[in-house]
């Protein structure tokens, strides 16, 4: 063990290396100290960070700061997030809560379809904004549908002006009647 004059420490044991660790349990072992220092962290060649752990356990991916569990930030772009498969396997997100599946979101396994589900039998599946803007629907890149926040809903229009206002179409019920 050889022990740095910030008090940090190095370690090898068994072909395992530890930085402040005198008893690494992995190929690298890092052990945070009991300061706000980072745990772990990648820099660019100026210095800025493109990964980075906390102490607290937070990480993040292009910010030296993550306030959550894990942030992806970009200064430079839209923060992407890729999940590729080959093959017939499905790419998915799943969503936990107490050690049970709750929902997921992902494609099917013919990676043809996108869902978004819930598990739970007693679970509801809410689409929501939490502010006066409206929500939109689309295919094939057009506008199909709207809700507005006042709750009115247009279909074939973007400016419903009652509850319900369909444009350039009719509406039909299960007894076939048109209208």
């Amino acid at each position: 063990t050889s022990t740095f004059a910030n008090g940090a420490t190095f370690a090898t044991t068994g072909g395992n290396v530890g930085i402040n660790s005198s008893t690494p349990f992995a190929k690298l072992s890092v052990q945070g100290s009991a300061d706000n220092n980072p745990v772990f962290d990648v820099a660019s060649s100026t210095g800025a960070s493109m990964l980075r752990v906390l102490a607290n356990g937070n990480v993040g991916i292009g910010t030296g700061t993550p306030a959550k569990l894990f942030e992806i930030s970009s200064s430079v772009g839209n923060a992407q997030m890729r999940l590729t498969a080959t093959g017939n396997t499905a790419n998915y997100m799943e969503w936990y809560r107490n050690g049970s599946r709750v929902g997921y979101w992902g494609n099917d396994t013919a990676g043809d379809r996108m869902m978004i589900a819930t598990e739970s039998a007693t679970g509801e599946l809410i689409f929501s904004t939490d502010a006066a803007a409206a929500m939109r629907f689309k295919t094939n890149g057009i506008e199909r549908m709207i809700i507005l926040s006042g709750g009115n809903i247009g279909i074939g229009t973007t400016t419903p002006y009652d509850k319900l206002t369909v444009w350039n179409g009719n509406i039909t019920t299960d007894d076939g009647t048109t209208s």
